[in-house]
């Protein structure tokens, strides 16, 4: 009996062990980027409740959003919960995790994805817009909605998916906090300090409309549907960028759906003059702001938040809900995220 025991615990100890490597593994190979895994990841360990206005969409979202500013100048928390080109898919499902645990006054869905013409993203994309996510429901069912009906079950044993990166792994790969603007209390706005001189667009005179592509429409649809049914304000917005005259006839259309849902759509593509904006040098690229336009497009942002939505300032306001260490908490994490990105302005870099 005595032999039976000791040999079970050894089991025990050597399952547990093992389980622990394999976790540590999995940590170190596991993909960690800012623009899509590691934003989900921090948003987890925000305290419930915390965010006032939450960003959703594709990399125009985390360079045009600016939570700093918004903190700074405007008192409201927010958070971007965005990866590199996320579709309307993705950021329906990240919309269904992010109400689990936060209950904004606004939800802010950037437009951008609405154009696109193809019914799935590539491989990588799948990965950037699903691996952040814990395992839930939700996660199985985004990553079943993010690639074709014959391979989407391959996603869901993550480590097939990574297991080869042990060739490229770093010291950094052990960190808990690493890479440009991944650090402790980030909110999701990167900061991109080139320039590259642009034409302004023309296309405040594009009237006409072109249907969306079947399955944006169908998840657009569901986030307006979702945000009116749990009764939480919802504001469409086009970052400004390098457009066509051809993707605002998407946009055009998107602009019509959101109406029928009673969602206001602001295209700032038709707005350059009312923001002050400047292509010759608030662009980083084609598609996106660099830190000082960033920091530009979301004063006018802000204040078109401050105007039509009455959100209160959270750093004079405290809701009856708050206990004062939580309170405090709130406060001290995003004065923290808005002294750094204030700092690198500063330095421009």
């Amino acid at each position: 009996m005595k032999q039976a025991v000791t040999s079970a615990i050894r089991i025990l100890c050597f399952l547990a062990v093992l389980a622990l490597v394999l976790l540590s593994l999995d940590h170190m190979l596991a993909p960690k980027n800012d623009d899509g895994i590691y934003d989900m990841e921090l948003f987890y360990e925000l305290p419930e409740d915390s965010v006032e206005v939450l960003f959703l969409g594709s990399s125009h979202a985390y360079c045009g959003f600016n939570t700093g500013v918004l903190w700074q100048e405007y008192g409201l928390p927010s958070y971007v919960l965005a990866g590199s080109q996320q579709p309307m898919w993705n950021s329906y499902y990240c919309l269904l995790e992010a109400l689990k645990t936060q209950r904004p006054g606004l939800v802010v869905l950037e437009g951008y994805m609405t154009y696109i013409d193809t019914p799935y993203r590539d491989d990588s994309m799948v990965i950037r817009n699903t691996y952040g996510m814990r395992w839930s429901k939700t996660r199985v069912e985004a990553i079943r909605a993010s690639a074709p009906e014959e391979t989407w079950k391959s996603f869901l044993p993550a480590f097939v998916q990574y297991h080869t990166r042990y060739r490229d792994l770093t010291f950094a790969d052990v960190l808990p906090y690493q890479g440009e603007v991944m650090y402790e209390h980030w909110k999701g706005t990167t900061l991109k300090f080139h320039t590259e001189e642009k034409e302004t667009p023309q296309v405040a005179d594009v009237d006409g409309r072109e249907r969306l592509q079947e399955r944006t429409e169908e998840y657009y649809r569901k986030i307006l549907a979702l945000c009116v049914r749990e009764d939480i304000p919802l504001l469409v917005v086009v970052t400004p960028y390098v457009t066509t005259p051809e993707k605002q006839l998407r946009f055009n259309e998107a602009s019509a759906i959101a109406a029928e849902y009673g969602v206001p759509f602001v295209d700032y593509n038709r707005q350059y003059e009312e923001i002050g904006m400047d292509f010759l040098t608030d662009m980083a690229d084609d598609g996106h702001l660099n830190a000082e336009g960033g920091a530009k497009f979301t004063r006018a942002l802000g204040a078109y938040i401050r105007e039509h939505y009455g959100l209160p300032d959270w750093r004079l306001t405290t809701p009856v809900s708050w206990d004062p260490v939580k309170a405090a908490t709130i406060r001290a994490a995003w004065d923290a995220d808005a002294d750094y990105i204030y700092e690198r302005l500063r330095k421009g870099e």
